[in-house]
């Protein structure tokens, strides 16, 4: 009787032991990866920017493997590097190969790294020319565009002239922070002597990859011209006809602009019609300061009213200046009545 319950009690562990050794062969029966998909496998990112890929393990019918890890890496690092979560960042314009990697399988994507966000300004000096004190300001416009790929943002603006201040003769104003942009700038001259002046405008942005960008900025101040200035600028005289004593005036030449005031000259213009030539005008100097003498006779003169203009000029002065001058011819008769 015992030898039979012993033989019973036998059957039944190495029944057990069979059926525990069928189920640790099917938990160990693990799939094999046939291939790891890359997704998209053609990329293109911007230097400075990335993109992200994903990677399926399939087996042989095609089905997803879950469970797996991705080693990720890149055949050319300094074009484009990928972190364990496959983004893939650009380094450098150029192209290479992303692979994935599961159980000794890869597979791959290729990736076009596009140059980054670069400034590209409009011209690379800008210069002014204005005389001394003069109020207006003098406007110009540089514009600021992308010369790379992506977008070209956080624009700044910086002025600095050779001792690294802000000059106060110039302004600045970035009219929007992407580009494409206008900086707008006003260059003056009221407060400023002759004299060249220079200032340095830079551009920058985080995202360049070239770096930063500036434009030279000049203004050159000059001395303003000579200007012809009379006083007086009117000369009224009468006398007698037939009278052997010319009237006469003293007119002041003076420069009231900068420079040399100098090649004086004059002519005189008879106006209305009348009798020439009994108007006499000359200079003491061709030089200012100086003075014109004016003498006017009616010994030749009929009565009457007759007008004149001397007109004073130089080469070095933008304008003439002139002497408006009326005289009087009474008649005898009319001077010697009581």
């Amino acid at each position: 009787m015992m030898r039979g319950v012993t033989t019973a009690l036998l059957a039944s562990v190495l029944l057990g032991a069979t059926l525990l050794g069928a189920c640790e062969e099917r938990s160990v029966n693990v799939l094999e990866v046939a291939e790891v998909a890359v997704s998209p496998g053609e990329l293109s990112v911007v230097q400075g920017a990335s993109e992200t890929l994903s990677a399926r393990p399939r087996d042989a019918a095609g089905r997803v493997l879950s469970g797996r890890t991705i080693h990720w890496s890149s055949d050319d690092p300094s074009v484009a590097r990928v972190d364990p979560e496959g983004r893939v960042e650009g380094l450098s314009p150029g192209t290479t190969r992303i692979r994935a990697a599961a159980d000794q399988v890869e597979g791959a994507a290729d990736v076009n790294v596009l140059p980054g966000p670069s400034i590209q300004l409009s011209a690379p000096t800008v210069t002014w020319e204005a005389t001394a004190g003069a109020p207006d300001p003098l406007a110009r416009e540089i514009q600021v565009t992308n010369s790379g790929n992506g977008t070209l943002a956080d624009l700044q603006l910086e002025v600095t002239d050779p001792d690294g201040t802000p000059p106060d003769w110039l302004q600045a104003t970035l009219q929007s922070t992407t580009a494409p942009a206008t900086i707008q700038l006003q260059a003056s001259a009221a407060d400023l002597g002759p004299g060249d002046y220079s200032a340095t405008l830079e551009v920058s942005s985080p995202v360049a990859v070239d770096g930063d960008a500036q434009v030279d900025l000049l203004l050159q101040v000059r001395e303003p011209p000579p200007v012809i200035a009379l006083d007086p600028t009117s000369w009224s005289s009468s006398a007698p006809e037939g009278s052997l004593t010319p009237s006469s005036q003293t007119v002041a030449v003076a420069n009231e602009g900068g420079g040399v005031l100098d090649e004086l000259s004059l002519r005189i213009e008879y106006t209305g019609g009348g009798a020439t030539g009994w108007l006499n005008a000359e200079l003491e100097s061709g030089t200012a300061p100086t003075r014109i003498e004016m003498e006017a006779s009616s010994r030749e003169l009929d009565p009457g009213q007759y007008t004149a203009r001397v007109i004073v000029s130089s080469p070095a002065a933008g304008e003439d200046a002139e002497v408006h001058v009326t005289f009087s011819v009474q008649a005898r008769s009319q001077v010697e009545r009581p």
